[in-house]
């Protein structure tokens, strides 16, 4: 016995996929990443990254002390 979903799904069909841009009306759309800039005005704001992760970049007893302060923070406010 199918169910009264399935019957209906059956008469009226699969709707219509849209053609690829339709939704936009037709419109190219282009995008970039300011992340990925390197201009002179990001170089101040990306002078401290680089590719180390948490357990890499900072110590034991750095971890430790941004713990407790964030425990803190969390605490007090």
């Amino acid at each position: 016995m199918r169910s009264p979903l399935q019957l209906l799904r059956n008469l009226l069909g699969r709707p219509a996929r849209p053609k690829r841009g339709a939704a936009l009306g037709g419109v190219n759309l282009r995008g970039s990443y300011d992340a990925a800039r390197t201009t002179p005005d990001f170089a101040n704001y990306w002078a401290n990254a680089d590719h180390l992760d948490a357990d890499t970049a900072n110590s034991q007893q750095i971890r430790r002390t941004l713990v407790a302060r964030s425990r803190y923070e969390l605490g007090n406010n």
